[in-house]
């Protein structure tokens, strides 16, 4: 998820990023090209999928499941995660740990992407690179909003 705040509002209770408004447009090569390097993950109810403070080594998908995004400091929170929800992405772009950690709330399916095999994927597609630029400056400006 991207904005990450103890106090966060309802507004940023959804999504920050799903499969569909990142991938969802692509050419038939591209879906072919990110098919490619998409890889499938099954993980038993109570997993960490990834922990906060880890260096970021992949996103992940929830394709079905219950999982929770566990956000950490001035009181942990628990948000419920969306299938479809793209999880560890402005992370794995950043290559700075992960800010929240996420968790299995029952047995989930995730698919994933490597960290390099995304980047190159990303500098190969640059429809899937500009969409992604519009979603985070969209979720950017939420936060101006919230910060106001």
């Amino acid at each position: 998820m991207l904005i990450e705040r103890s106090n966060i509002s309802g507004q940023f209770s959804e999504p920050a990023f799903l499969d569909p408004d990142l991938f969802g447009a692509l050419s038939p090569a591209a879906q072919e090209a990110l098919r490619a390097v998409k890889r499938a993950k099954d993980f038993a109810a109570g997993a960490n999928v990834f922990t906060k403070g880890e260096i970021p080594s992949a996103i992940y998908i929830l394709v079905r499941g219950e999982a929770q995004i566990v956000r950490h400091g001035g009181g942990a929170a628990v948000c419920p995660a969306t299938p479809g929800e793209i999880f560890g992405l402005t992370e794995t772009l950043s290559n700075l740990p992960y800010e929240t950690s996420l968790k299995t709330g029952a047995p989930c399916r995730f698919e994933y992407i490597r960290r390099a095999p995304f980047l190159n994927f990303l500098r190969n597609e640059p429809a899937a690179c500009f969409r992604l630029l519009e979603i985070a400056a969209a979720n950017l400006q939420q936060l101006y909003r919230f910060l106001r």
